[in-house]
């Protein structure tokens, strides 16, 4: 079984004020990453988890092909309240077992291509986001938008001053690496992309581009 659970701040910085604390999102985050790594993504669903351990509003079952495999959610307030335990508790337990058993049933296939010997072009963009937006959707409309051209897209910042705070949002800025593996990309070609990828992510996510 893997079991991971946690708490607090992932981030502090108040000379910053930079902050970022652990949640439904973070933990479901982290489990898509290892569904990724194991490449059985594109085969995983959630659903909705009635467990009396969990709060009903912040849980849901994982499967596999629409077979549980698992669960992520917080802790039920009542139960940290017994514990005196004054913030809230995320967890998650995933079967490693039956992905084992369905990766040998079913290995993933991996393919290859060659490097690219064109330049990279490296560019930023920042967002003001609602609170609670799960950060690797963003990130993969942000590749379905692009295309083969994006190579790479890595968050670097997440910013909330009080005014942010105030208003439930939080500002993050993505470093995105372009390349083309058939010839070297014009500056009018990535702005055309980049034009199309803000107006993708401020329609799906309720975003508002930064300058």
């Amino acid at each position: 079984m893997l079991i991971l659970s946690g708490t607090g701040k992932l981030i502090n910085q108040p000379l910053h004020q930079l902050t970022q604390t652990i949640d439904f999102y973070g933990i479901k985050g982290v489990l898509e990453n290892i569904f990724q790594l194991c490449q059985i993504y594109s085969k995983i669903s959630f659903s909705y988890a009635a467990l009396k351990y969990l709060n009903s509003a912040q849980s849901a079952e994982v499967l596999l092909e629409g077979k549980k495999i698992g669960f992520l959610g917080q802790i039920h307030p009542q139960t940290t309240r017994n514990y005196q335990i004054n913030e809230p508790i995320f967890v998650a337990q995933i079967s490693l077992s039956k992905i084992f058993n369905y990766l040998d049933n079913f290995p993933p296939r991996i393919s290859y291509q060659p490097v690219s010997n064109f330049p990279t072009s490296e560019k930023d963009l920042s967002f003001i986001f609602p609170e609670g937006i799960n950060y690797n959707e963003i990130v993969k409309e942000m590749k379905r938008t692009a295309g083969d051209n994006l190579q790479e897209v890595n968050i670097f910042d997440i910013y909330q001053n009080a005014e942010l705070a105030q208003a439930g949002k939080k500002s993050v800025s993505f470093h995105l690496i372009f390349q083309s593996s058939t010839k070297t990309l014009k500056n009018k070609e990535i702005e055309e992309i980049l034009k199309d990828i803000i107006e993708k992510v401020e329609k799906l996510f309720a975003a508002r581009a930064r300058d």
